[in-house]
């Protein structure tokens, strides 16, 4: 009976740390897909003003300002492709895992996947900032 609850046990936790890992895995895909629509748009929309800028005959301001936005804006889209990357390399453990029903290199992406869900999330904070 022991060795049974001990069992039970055990298959519970690793299912729990599969579901979890599963939850950040998703939670990070729909974060990246977030942070490429975000970075999309608030270039979009940054792109136009210092083009307004350009167009009103403010050169050195537009100039500026687009030496203050690049950076910012290629820092963001390097934590969306990131996260792409973490997020992909954990879907095809997971797929692998699957096929072998072997779940603990998959478990294994957990921190990663959270510490890429935390970058991703800052990068969509940060760039938001740029829109006046």
């Amino acid at each position: 009976m022991r060795a049974l609850l001990i069992s039970a046990l055990f298959v519970t936790g690793c299912a729990t740390a599969q579901m979890t890992t599963m939850k950040a895995e998703f939670a990070l895909g729909s974060a990246t897909s977030l942070c490429y629509r975000t970075v999309d748009g608030v270039d979009q929309l940054v792109t136009d003003q210092i083009r307004v800028e350009s167009v009103n005959g403010d050169h050195d301001k537009a100039a500026q300002d687009y030496a203050d936005y690049k950076p910012k804006i290629e820092k963001a889209r390097a934590a969306c492709n990131t996260a792409e990357d973490v997020y992909e390399n954990a879907d095809k453990e997971r797929q692998a895992a699957t096929k072998i029903n072997k779940w603990d290199n998959f478990n294994a992406w957990l921190p990663a996947l959270l510490q890429a869900s935390a970058f991703v999330t800052q990068a969509i904070s940060d760039i938001k900032g740029l829109v006046h």
